[in-house]
């Protein structure tokens, strides 16, 4: 196989190739988008074993049938947006009736959707996972070979449709080369580089999100909700990494924790978010456009608080029944349950270190893994998770696994752990250890807002502050970095 698809290659070049003996051996041959005129093509004599040419877009013309015609093994021509006249077209068609001509002009209206694929006993890896043309995920069954400064290279499309758009335009696309892969066989990732795609910033500077200290959360649409520090204190972002839309300019610096939950009856089930903000000292419920449906303050009638200001939540975790829970994990290191309707119930360990207590509560999740449902509270600066039923009864203590453990989501049987010592954590149903994730080898970089980006590393997380999978598996991550990173880990196995 030899690609020169959008190099400079002319019919010299081509001679060039023959008379080195290199045309000899090809089985396949891709010339689109290059120079090469009829009067090269004679060049391809000596390609006696070829079965498949590409000379889409390119300046060809003629002599199709006299250079083509005496090719043995040549079984496919691909013309798409070549110069090549209809009558040409139809002479060689009709001097090799056993080649397939595959023209545009015959094709426009319905054979992109049933392009004939090249099976390859072994197909090459895609040196891409998303499409350049619709930034979907890969069918590494749909490639093209492509000639780049390192060699040739294979890009990976989604469908047969793309692959013919980027034959006739590859410069209108960009193909994103595939980033690290992480994790274990149960569990394994591909981080996806330049997925997130962030609104300019003024006079068409690179644009970032600003400080991102808040959670990620997925709607059924597959859309993420991420919160930063800003006056965009939600952005919502599309599966495919596309901006949205934005909202809470009143919720900026502290909209720190948040849920996604769906309520009501079967048939009308709606989505809403829960959140806390620890400069606002609230809890909020809102619909997914940011309309505030309820505020809670303070649970003062807890006897816990000399003043509203010491309250300052960083989580809010919502049970099947309607009952929540909300960190207090900036402030006095409770845990506050509440009814359905916001009734204050009770409040949950307090500070300390012994199990039972908590120094910086700074997530909760209700888990419902096991049947009855538990809160989980990720202990942060105890290093553990704390497992408790309903009412707050110590159930158990996940120790020696976690750094700083941030945050709790669940997908299936398994949890996700993001830990602001640079990295993220796995857990199977037993919370068990399955895999970390994105491990920072250099401490500088753990827990530090800071890092510029030019320190950042594909592969490495920074201070992993929240994680959530999609319907797909697919895992979000945000850091706490004070220029915004999300990051999207596409799921492999598992």
């Amino acid at each position: 196989v030899l690609s020169l698809a959008h190099t400079e290659a002319d019919d010299d070049a081509l001679g060039r190739l023959a008379a080195a003996g290199a045309l000899a051996g090809l089985t396949r041959l891709d010339l689109s988008g290059t120079a090469v005129t009829g009067a090269g093509l004679s060049a391809l004599a000596s390609a006696r074993r070829l079965e498949s040419l590409d000379l889409t877009g390119t300046g060809i013309e003629s002599a199709l049938t006299p250079e083509l015609g005496g090719l043995p093994a040549l079984r496919r021509v691909y013309l798409w947006g070549a110069a090549v006249s209809p009558d040409d077209v139809a002479s060689l068609r009709a001097a090799r009736p056993d080649v397939e001509v595959i023209d545009g002009r015959d094709i426009a209206a319905e054979a992109l959707e049933t392009e004939p694929e090249v099976v390859l006993s072994e197909p090459p890896r895609p040196m891409n996972s998303v499409c350049p043309v619709s930034g979907r995920d890969v069918d590494a069954r749909v490639t093209h070979e492509w000639l780049t400064a390192d060699g040739v290279e294979v890009v990976g499309f989604c469908c047969a449709d793309c692959r013919s758009a980027w034959r006739l335009d590859s410069h209108a696309y960009t193909v994103v080369p595939a980033g690290p892969r992480l994790g274990s066989r149960s569990h394994l990732y591909e981080w996806v580089p330049g997925w997130l795609q962030v609104p300019p910033g003024p006079d068409g500077a690179p644009g970032e999100l600003g400080n991102t200290h808040g959670e990620i959360v997925i709607d059924r649409d597959g859309n993420l909700y991420l919160n930063t520090d800003t006056e965009q204190a939600v952005m919502v972002f599309g599966p495919d990494g596309r901006f949205l839309r934005s909202w809470g300019a009143e919720f900026a610096d502290g909209l720190h924790g948040m849920q996604l939950v769906e309520q009501g009856p079967p048939g009308d089930r709606q989505q809403f978010l829960y959140f806390v903000h620890f400069g606002r000292h609230e809890s909020v419920k809102a619909t997914l456009d940011g309309e505030v449906v309820w505020r809670r303050g303070p649970p003062m009638e807890s006897g816990l608080y000399a003043s509203a200001e010491q309250f300052r939540p960083t989580s809010i975790a919502v049970a099947p029944d309607g009952r929540f829970f909300v960190a207090d994990g900036y402030g006095e290191h409770w845990v506050h349950c509440y009814a359905a309707d916001g009734t204050w119930l009770r409040a949950i360990g307090g500070p300390g270190s012994e199990p039972g207590r908590f120094a910086t509560p700074h997530g909760v999740w209700v888990d419902t893994r096991r049947g009855a449902p538990a809160l989980l509270v990720a202990d942060r600066e105890n290093h553990r998770l704390q497992r408790f039923d309903m009412h707050g009864n110590l159930l158990g203590v996940v120790e020696g696994l976690l750094r700083r453990p941030c945050k709790i989501q669940q997908h299936g049987e398994y949890l996700v752990v993001p830990d602001l010592e640079g990295r993220v954590t796995i857990l199977d149903g037993d919370d068990a250890l399955v895999t970390h994730l994105g491990d920072n080898p250099d401490p500088s970089r753990r827990a530090n807002n800071g890092v510029p980006r030019e320190h950042w590393v594909d592969g490495e997380f920074l201070p992993p502050h929240s994680a959530a999978w999609d319907a797909d598996g697919n895992l979000y991550v945000m850091d706490w970095n004070r220029h915004g990173r999300i990051t999207k880990l596409r799921r492999l196995g598992g």
